[in-house]
């Protein structure tokens, strides 16, 4: 684990230094095309003989006066030097390693490239983008499977500046082949400016209910054949505040209200938690817990692109309070730390994208944190190789590595590596038991909307597929 935190640091203070494709390019001549360079040469004898001859060379006394004063003219013609970079050679090098993957994909993927372009020539995809991009509201659909939660399938609604007023608004539901349920609300204010900086806010509301939850128990150590379910209905909605006093820099305070019930839950392959595990890892089962959630977020973004980003970096951390409505015995705090950055290895189209998460939980009533709401770590959270539910724990740490590839338009590849761990609490940290996976993806994007994302883990439980829309780092 040592080994991994070394590379991953190494990664932060080599890359930044390497030059992007925008700034090589402007540090690099320009050499010009085949048509440019044919108009920019001599078309007459005279001239050609002109160019080729030294500066010194005097002037042929037959020639006549009109040619020697058009000769003393400058000439419109550009000189370009046409050279290779210096680093050719070496981009070269490095770069076959990076475009191999494509290559590879490229024929795995080739009949998505024909059916794309089929798309382009019956101009399905022009028309996609003007009705997500123009239109005042759209409808679109959403899709998920795997990972744990099953097959998912739902619709989302969005509009922009509802009635001239310059709100916006977001509705989602999905349902899953189990039936279970989520589902969102999202309004969000115009801008509004306060000491000249940009200031808004907005409620959100989410709601899920879910008959086949899974746990494992708690700590790293936990085990695989100890899994067994239980149910929850959870809704969580209020408001939160965002004001940027510089450019990048964002200020957030959420006020929210929480309310969430565990019962036990069975299937005919997986027992109920309570008949697996001790009472007292169950904190709050059977008990709906009603929380008050307020606190501070600060977040500094340098991203090009919320979605998609290929450079730049994101850092953040956030403190909540949970306070319990109903009693006290459940009250605890939340701090979260989270810092992604995004490379470009030598050409925009190949970035590496790296990110390391913290979550801590300090339990302030007699009752402990409810077992549901413990910090988790597994395919969601990314640690792709493990399942919905995998890890809980009252604190987590995780690393991404992953590396995104073009293999055509519109379509991306991508290679992972994650690592992680839970424990409880500061003094529980220790480099056992960490957990590793590695795997691989498509990301298919279009502009900043939404990606559709299919990818395959493993972390030595099995194999973990997921295709659904959404952003993963």
């Amino acid at each position: 684990m040592k080994t991994v935190l070394t590379i991953w640091l190494a990664m932060i203070l080599f890359f930044p230094a390497l030059p992007s494709g925008a700034e090589e390019a402007e540090s690099q001549p320009v050499a010009a095309s085949p048509t440019e360079e044919a108009e920019s040469q001599p078309t007459t004898p005279q001239a050609r003989a002109r160019i080729e001859a030294p500066e010194s060379q005097p002037t042929a006394p037959s020639r006549s006066t009109e040619t020697q004063a058009a000769e003393s003219q400058p000439s419109s013609d550009p000189e370009v030097d046409i050279r290779a970079p210096s680093s050719y050679t070496a981009k070269k090098f490095f770069l076959f390693p990076l475009a191999l993957p494509g290559y590879v994909m490229r024929g795995v993927t080739y009949p998505i490239h024909e059916l794309a372009r089929l798309m382009e020539r019956k101009k399905v995809v022009e028309w996609t983008s003007a009705y997500l991009t123009r239109k005042d509201w759209v409808i679109f659909p959403i899709l998920q499977f795997g990972g744990g939660d099953g097959f998912g399938g739902g619709l989302a609604f969005r509009a922009k500046d509802m009635f001239g007023s310059g709100y916006n608004l977001t509705l989602d539901y999905t349902i899953f082949s189990d039936l279970d349920q989520r589902a969102g609300l999202r309004i969000s204010s115009p801008t509004y400016y306060l000491a000249d900086r940009p200031f808004h806010y907005r409620f959100q509301a989410r709601f899920r209910d879910k008959t086949d939850a899974r746990f494992y128990g708690l700590g790293a150590d936990s085990l695989e054949e100890n899994r067994s379910e239980y149910a929850y209905d959870r809704v969580r909605a209020g408001l939160e505040f965002d004001y940027e006093p510089l450019p990048g820099l964002t200020i957030s305070s959420p006020f929210q209200i929480l309310t969430d019930r565990a019962t036990p839950d069975e299937d005919l392959d997986h027992p109920s938690v309570e008949q697996t595990f001790p009472l007292n890892q169950l904190v709050a089962l059977n008990e709906r817990v009603t929380f008050a959630i307020f606190g501070l977020q600060v977040a500094h973004d340098t991203r090009d692109a919320e979605i998609n980003a290929t450079r730049g970096g994101y850092r953040m951390v956030r403190f909540l309070r949970f306070q319990g409505l109903d009693s006290g015995r459940f009250n605890f705090n939340e701090i979260e730390l989270d810092v992604r950055h995004y490379f470009k290895l030598w050409t925009p189209e190949h970035i590496l994208a790296l990110r390391n998460n913290w979550v801590f939980q300090q339990a302030t009533g007699a009752g402990g944190v409810p077992f549901n709401l413990r910090a988790e770590l597994d395919v969601n959270s990314p640690l792709r190789g493990f399942p919905t539910g995998r890890f809980r724990d009252a604190a987590s740490v995780l690393f991404n590595f992953e590396y995104r590839y073009p293999i055509w338009d519109h379509l991306q590849g991508t290679l992972f590596v994650d690592t992680g761990k839970v424990f409880n609490g500061i003094e529980g940290f220790n480099f056992n038991d960490w957990r590793y996976s590695v795997g691989g993806g498509l990301r298919i994007f279009f502009k900043d909307f939404f990606i559709f994302r299919a990818q395959v883990g493993y972390g030595g439980e099995g194999a973990v597929f997921v295709f659904k829309v959404g952003e993963n780092l």
